[in-house]
């Protein structure tokens, strides 16, 4: 957890205290005509995600991905190509697990709901007047609020269960690639995949870690 922390500061550092560039030096004019010019906060995202979501470790039930909905609002800070980009959403976690023997079959569905907050580089592949690519990748502060495990044996009525052994706090190593479609001057539209991975095992004495995969749309503001 201190190494996570480590790294989350550096990319604070990396992002918000170094200097201005030359190019950030335009004339008033140019920053007229090119609206994230403006200020360091260049642009803001809501957006809305579907998520696929499963653990990774030594686990002896067999194990599939489960999907959810997530949502949230991401900003730019800078105003290059190379930004720092920070927010916060809402993402739902977990996995599905199910287990069988010759007497009965069991299935239980874990459910973990983290608040996030993304401290990421993103890198634009050419300059946002027109649509273009991106890549991003850092880490992801997470708290989980809410938990819960639901397991169905056959022949038997569900229950569930919120006392399950998690940690509250999480980071995530995330990277992903998306695109920004240009629609006028003071808006477009974002594209994106991404891949998360817990570095801290989800439940105490366990070598499970949180992964899955989001693709997010969004329709974003130029500031």
């Amino acid at each position: 957890m201190k190494k996570s922390i480590v790294i989350t500061l550096s990319f604070i550092q990396l992002f918000l205290l170094s200097p201005l560039s030359a190019q950030e030096k335009m004339s008033s004019k140019g920053l007229r005509d090119q609206p994230w010019k403006r200020k360091i906060i260049s642009q803001i995202t809501p957006e809305v995600a579907v998520t696929a979501t499963s653990f990774e470790g030594s686990i002896a039930d067999d194990v599939q991905p489960l999907t959810a909905i997530g949502a949230g609002a991401r900003v730019d800070i800078g105003r290059d190509q190379l930004v720092f980009e920070t927010g916060f959403g809402y993402r739902r976690f977990g996995a599905v697990t199910s287990y069988k023997n010759t007497a009965y079959a069991t299935e239980t569905q874990y459910k973990l709901d983290y608040f996030i907050l993304p401290l990421m580089g993103k890198y634009y592949f050419t300059n946002r007047s027109d649509s273009t690519f991106f890549v991003r990748a850092g880490v992801v502060p997470a708290y989980l609020f809410h938990k819960e495990a639901t397991t169905e044996t056959e022949g038997r009525p569900a229950r569930t269960e919120y006392d399950i052994p998690t940690r509250e706090m999480d980071v995530f190593a995330a990277g992903g690639f998306g695109v920004n479609i240009y629609l006028n001057p003071t808006s477009f539209a974002v594209i994106e995949g991404t891949y998360m991975r817990g570095l801290s095992p989800v439940m105490t004495g366990s070598n499970l870690y949180n992964s899955g995969f989001s693709g997010q749309i969004g329709l974003g503001i130029f500031l």
